[in-house]
């Protein structure tokens, strides 16, 4: 007598993952940046969120978010700047607050982009963790018909003392040039590399 619980399970074939994949919803995969100090905007306060619709004369709120940051301490101050994307004259208006810290970055309300140079109250402190909530941002939208990237300048940085050192924070998307979220707008490429990324990753445990 064959003992069937001494039998190994048949792995999956390929084509029996793939097709699984494709039911996967999308928003399934939606995940914080992996990579080591991240800078983004979400959607929300996970930092899972990166795309959202809105209408014409919406306030939207989004986060400015550290991630995954690779020196632990409580930050003194941080730097960095966000920026709409700009189509003809629907220039959206963005507006940002850090969190238990003072802007002293210079800015004009109803601009397309916003400055953080962000000094940390003493208390309480703000300490650095897998997510760190940098900054609330409302963003006007003043067409709903444009679609707006939401960027994140490369030159971010952050630190635990007025006297450095300074450590980077790099754009979830990869690059300032690339939008990290999205208003009315489609998917960034972060994110779909992300989920690039996750469909191998399954596929590697499926198939082992």
């Amino acid at each position: 007598m064959i003992d069937t619980h001494c039998q190994s399970k048949p792995k999956p074939s390929r084509k029996t993952i793939i097709i699984l994949l494709l039911l996967v919803p999308m928003t399934a995969w939606s995940q914080i940046d992996p990579n080591p100090d991240g800078i983004g905007i979400y959607f929300d306060t996970d930092a899972t969120s990166v795309v959202t619709t809105a209408q014409t004369g919406d306030f939207v709120q989004a986060y400015l978010i550290g991630t995954n940051m690779s020196h632990l301490g409580n930050l003194y101050v941080w730097e960095s700047y966000v920026w709409t994307s700009y189509v003809g004259q629907q220039s959206p208006y963005i507006h940002g607050e850090p969190y238990n810290a003072f802007n002293t970055a210079m800015n004009m309300p109803g601009t397309p982009g916003w400055s953080f140079v962000a000094l940390v109250y003493p208390e309480p402190p703000l300490p650095v963790q897998e997510i760190t909530l940098l900054a609330s941002l409302t963003i006007f939208i003043e067409d709903a018909s444009v679609p707006v990237g939401l960027f994140v300048s490369s030159y971010s940085n952050y630190s635990f003392s007025g006297y450095g050192p300074e450590y980077p924070m790099y754009p979830s998307s990869g690059s300032s040039t690339l939008p990290v979220a999205m208003v009315n707008g489609e998917t960034p490429v972060a994110s779909e590399t992300s989920t690039l990324e996750s469909v191998k990753a399954l596929y590697r445990d499926a198939t082992r």
